[in-house]
């Protein structure tokens, strides 16, 4: 609730505060830090904090206990203000609460150079920002952006050591499962249980389910088909189709000709009432339904740009005239779908 209160706090004095400009900073994602590691370790700064650690635990890999190991990107720290913990709270301060990290106590979620040697990862050109937790007291802290426009700051992130651990052990238990889908021999039993995991909760897995499907051959081509192919089945459409191109190249082109048939039928019959697009439907699922269809076209516009599915360019053409002239589309201030069909058109196929 404080949370909430200090939201509602920063809104009301809006009008009358500096307008610092947003930008989304990089924040720390446990699985995501787990799932991109090779190697995970504990270590200590020592008495200076000069990027130069020494290993305390290793998690996972094979670094030893004792080795020295030095990222420059951890000198930083060496700055008070950039150990200085950022707290949400608008009550009296906890006397005990850690307000600066110390660098005593630090979990270093690492992955592998070219050469094998052990980095820091660079996202979105800020090292190390998504790869660093620190301990303290027991508590746990890494960067996060609580709110932007905002810094991403260390804060405490509400898990234990040993809850940091467990996660890192399941996340690489994933990984290693996944592993061993790809490796089957069978590239139809490879794709079948890629499908399933497609529809997992956690992106990562959905991602190297993908990777798995595309890489699958004829098989993995005949699986994303039916996926696309399922009006149904709408979660993550546009990444099923961009896949099934990624796969099947040219050949995509019938099946991308096909499901662009499904949407002109289903945008030419469903009932559109104004601002159809915000406006309540009956349930969730009806809302979802009608977001989900229209990502799907717009996917099956693209990918058929793509591939050069000449024979997708009269029910294009019929769903760009749909799109400017039916009442509810045509006054649809979003122009993607339109656009996107004279691009098409505009390229001939291709």
């Amino acid at each position: 609730m404080q949370n909430f209160a200090l939201a509602a706090l920063l809104l009301a004095l809006g009008p009358h505060l500096p307008l610092p400009r947003a930008e989304l900073l990089p924040s720390f994602d446990a699985d995501e830090a787990a799932w991109l590691a090779s190697d995970v370790v504990v270590v200590t700064e020592g008495d200076a904090i000069d990027g130069k650690v020494t290993v305390l635990e290793t998690w996972r890999g094979t670094v030893e206990t004792g080795a020295r190991l030095e990222f420059p990107a951890l000198a930083v720290y060496a700055d008070e203000s950039e150990r200085t913990v950022q707290h949400w709270d608008l009550g009296a301060p906890d006397p005990g609460r850690v307000e600066r990290v110390t660098g005593a106590r630090m979990v270093l979620f690492l992955a592998r150079g070219a050469d094998g040697s052990l980095l820091l990862p660079d996202r979105y050109g800020r090292e190390g920002e998504q790869s660093v937790v620190w301990i303290e007291d027991g508590d746990v802290f890494a960067r996060r952006q609580f709110l932007n426009p905002g810094p991403n700051a260390p804060m405490r992130i509400g898990s234990s050591e040993a809850d940091l651990r467990r996660l890192d052990t399941h996340v690489a238990g994933l990984r290693r499962g996944l592993d061993r889908v790809a490796g089957f021999d069978d590239p139809m039993e490879r794709a079948t249980l890629a499908r399933a995991l497609c529809r997992d909760e956690r992106s990562y897995v959905r991602d190297r389910a993908y990777e798995i499907l595309v890489g699958a051959g004829a098989a993995g081509v005949e699986v994303l088909e039916a996926m696309v192919l399922d009006a149904r089945d709408l979660r993550d459409v546009s990444r099923t189709i961009e896949a099934l191109s990624d796969a099947a190249g040219d050949a995509a082109a019938p099946t991308l000709t096909e499901v662009l048939e499904q949407e002109r039928s289903f945008w030419s019959t469903i009932d559109l009432p104004e601002d159809w697009w915000s406006s309540p439907v009956p349930t969730p699922d009806a809302r979802e339904q009608r977001v989900g269809r229209y990502m799907r076209l717009y996917a099956a516009v693209r990918a058929a740009e793509l591939v050069g599915a000449d024979a997708a360019l009269p029910v294009v053409d019929a769903i760009e005239s749909l799109w400017e002239e039916r009442d509810g589309l045509a006054d649809f201030e979003n122009r993607q779908i339109p656009e996107a069909c004279r691009a098409f058109l505009a390229g001939g196929g291709r």
